[in-house]
């Protein structure tokens, strides 16, 4: 990991990781914080005057988009081939990088199988009290949009509601967060507690997060998805948060620092899903792939999708 200081000359790495946690019920998979090592503010960000921490996210950003990261067009500058697509598809979808241990975040690199939504998706958007009315309708319209896009990427329906949702969206502030175990508890999930507290202890510099639930009896079908996002962010930070957590939601789980061009890496190069993400998830939705594949059985199918959608050049 690398220091997020604005102040300093590194730059901080997204720690997108879903660590698997098998629970009585259900099995709850953790991705998509941006984190790094020393920060001048190490407690749980509950602790700090969300003034301050709105401060150093703008700070952050500022650093990131001066050094060239945070892009926007979407890789137009980075090419790639059929082969880096089925690498990357095979490090992204079916290793998991992180797991919970104990109740804690352990980098504990393991195999995983096909992990996927099944049913339609039903998304509610959570802003908390704190956040500006005409913030909420510029990023629900910006939300809708790219919830339009997905759907012509996977094939699943997506509806927002604001009834019986199966995928949350949080924006909320330092404070809010450290109350959100209430707010999980009223929705039903699996494993609320412990991804409550979770939540509610993300340090500083883990900007954003989602936890999917999947079947415990299958491991592989998600049920629900819980997306986190600092209310505090400016603008291009909170948009980069929507666009990767709600994709890796979906089942792209891992990082690699090897993917580009990708927004499932560690060097924050890109801000919105590229058009290499989106052929990895045409891929993991493909209908010749099926939730619970092993990467085995996945593998020598990817292949197949990613060359007919990235047919190699003749000669």
């Amino acid at each position: 990991m690398v220091n997020p200081n604005p102040a300093s000359k590194e730059l901080p790495t997204r720690c997108k990781a879903r660590p698997g946690l098998l629970l009585a019920v259900a099995s709850v998979v953790l991705a998509g914080c941006i984190s790094g090592g020393n920060t001048p503010v190490r407690q749980a960000q509950y602790h700090i005057p969300t003034e301050q921490v709105r401060e150093y996210y703008v700070m952050l950003e500022q650093k990131l988009t001066g050094g060239g990261l945070l892009k926007t067009n979407e890789g137009a500058d980075a090419g790639f081939s059929a082969r880096n697509l089925v690498t990357n598809f095979e490090r992204i979808a079916l290793y998991d990088e992180f797991q919970i241990r104990n109740r804690k975040l352990v980098r504990a690199r393991k195999e995983t199988r096909i992990r996927r939504w099944e049913d339609p998706i039903r998304v509610s958007v959570n802003f908390g009290e704190s956040f500006p009315e005409e913030l909420r309708i510029s990023d629900s319209m910006f939300i809708l949009d790219y919830l339009k896009r997905l759907k012509r990427l996977t094939g699943r329906e997506f509806d927002v509601t604001q009834g019986r949702a199966n995928f949350h969206i949080f924006v909320l502030n330092s404070e809010e967060l450290s109350r959100i175990g209430t707010r999980l508890a009223k929705l039903n999930v699996p494993g609320d507690q412990l991804i409550g507290a979770q939540i509610a202890n993300h340090p500083v510099e883990s900007l954003c997060s989602v936890f999917a639930v999947t079947d415990s009896r299958q491991d592989s079908r998600y049920l629900t998805a819980i997306v986190v996002v600092k209310a505090e962010h400016p603008d291009l930070l909170r948009r980069a948060c929507y666009h990767e957590e709600i994709a890796q939601g979906l089942g792209l789980t891992n990082d690699s620092i090897e993917a580009r061009p990708s927004i499932f890496n560690d060097n924050e190069e890109y801000a919105y899903l590229t058009f290499h993400d989106e052929l990895l998830l045409r891929m993991l939705y493909d209908p010749r792939i099926s939730s619970g594949m092993t990467r085995g059985q996945a593998m020598p199918v990817a292949e197949i999708v990613a060359h007919e959608l990235r047919p190699e050049p003749d000669g």
